[in-house]
């Protein structure tokens, strides 16, 4: 069950969709409250949601999000192609600061250390997300963006992570600009509470359309298997 939502000004795509994240959000937040997890992704279509979360909602919100980077390149966090660089530079560093509890309302990001070997990365991660959803916990929310491809998270048409049943994976693709991956997969994303696509650009209609339309297999169109999920929204950006 999918809805979808069509934007024409970069304004109200990101006010709307920072929204979702703000309503996902257990508030009130106490020392015993359940916190809110999310995960999150990198690329350019989410940075205006995130910084319009970060520097608009998140201020005086009472409550704690622990999130998880869905995928990363196999860069140096560093790197100018680093999805970290993209979300430390667009939530962290806007969100606001204070000596109260709770004035920032995340307590962590966790992300994949890219400066070990990558399959030692990818079993380090895949133990980080399970001690971070301790006690059978799913995230709230998890944000995807799509690929023209059909791609989401990093889990590429016909990729061998497709049918994995661990919760991190290492991909690659011979798409520019960094060929190795470390990705959160299907058995993971799909236990989200809810499900945010976004996608942005006048090239992103076809894959959206053949997404909602069409009939392909998920090893050919891995965002397929998104329609499977409850409570998925899609948010598209025309221009």
């Amino acid at each position: 069950m999918y809805n979808m939502k069509t934007f024409e000004t970069k304004e109200a795509f990101a006010k709307e969709s920072a929204e979702v994240i703000a309503r996902a959000c257990h508030t009130n937040f106490k020392k015993d409250s359940i916190p809110t997890y999310i995960g999150f992704s990198g690329g350019k279509t989410p940075s205006p949601v995130y910084r319009y979360f970060a520097s608009q909602l998140a201020p005086g919100m009472d409550a704690h999000i622990y999130g998880a980077l869905v995928d990363e390149r196999y860069v140096p966090t560093t790197a100018p192609t680093s999805n970290w660089r993209v979300i430390k530079r667009d939530i962290l560093n806007l969100l606001p600061k204070g000596k109260k509890e709770h004035t920032n309302p995340v307590a962590m990001i966790d992300l994949p250390e890219t400066d070990k070997p990558v399959d030692q990365a990818v079993t380090a991660y895949q133990k980080h997300v399970r001690e971070l959803l301790v006690g059978g916990a799913t995230f709230d929310l998890v944000i995807l963006g799509i690929g023209e491809d059909g791609h989401v998270a990093s889990l590429f048409p016909h990729s061998p992570a497709l049918s994995t049943s661990e919760w991190v994976a290492h991909t690659m693709t011979n798409n520019p600009p960094v060929k190795d991956r470390i990705t959160m997969t299907f058995p993971l994303i799909m236990q989200a509470k809810k499900i945010l696509l976004l996608a942005s650009g006048g090239k992103k209609k076809a894959i959206l359309d053949r997404l909602i339309n069409g009939n392909e297999a998920v090893t050919k169109l891995p965002a397929k298997k998104l329609l499977e999920h409850p409570n998925l929204m899609i948010h598209y950006l025309v221009k």
